[in-house]
């Protein structure tokens, strides 16, 4: 049973999954809320694309993490840089928890980590993220460093692509 039915069978009226677009959320606020009660919602304005080249399987999804920060850019621009400063020590903890075998501590770092990158829509961090919980939850970390090894690598290549395409030159 998906967790959205679980809701809705406990008596939820509607059910909305994580990472929360708030276009979606103010819809469903409007739907559930009595109209007379309330004034509409804040109509939020899409941006034109930031990135005009068409990514195939992007390192990050600019359009999706703009739409989740309701068009912010310079908020999405300090998460981003906030992300790249600490996801390092993230990673390195990760890294602790594997080589002491400490399921409970991967779980635990990885759901996290696979959340934020979700939310920074960061694709093939949060995967690899989720295998790493995966693994943790099964009790076989077996390829667990070559995951950490994948996930530094998505460091780099983030922080070069940001650098060129989103950040401006220094």
């Amino acid at each position: 049973e998906s967790h959205r039915e679980k809701c809705l069978n406990a008596g939820m009226n509607d059910f909305m999954s994580k990472p929360v677009v708030p276009r979606k959320f103010i819809e469903v606020l409007e739907k559930w809320l009595r109209k007379e009660m309330y004034p509409p919602a804040i109509k939020i304005k899409t941006n034109p694309p930031l990135i005009k080249e068409k990514q195939t399987d992007p390192l990050i999804n600019i359009d999706v993490a703009l739409e989740r920060v309701v068009g912010n850019t310079e908020l999405l621009k300090n998460l981003l840089k906030q992300f790249l400063n600490e996801v390092p020590v993230q990673i390195k903890d990760l890294q602790g928890a594997i080589e002491n075998e400490d399921n409970q501590t991967l779980q635990d770092k990885a759901h996290t980590l696979k959340g934020t990158t979700g939310n920074l829509s960061i694709p093939q961090f949060a995967s690899i993220s989720l295998e790493l919980e995966n693994m943790a939850k099964q009790g076989d970390l077996t390829g667990g460093m070559d995951k950490i090894n994948s996930l530094n690598q998505l460091v780099e290549d983030l922080r070069n692509y940001l650098e060129s395409h989103f950040f401006p030159a220094n």
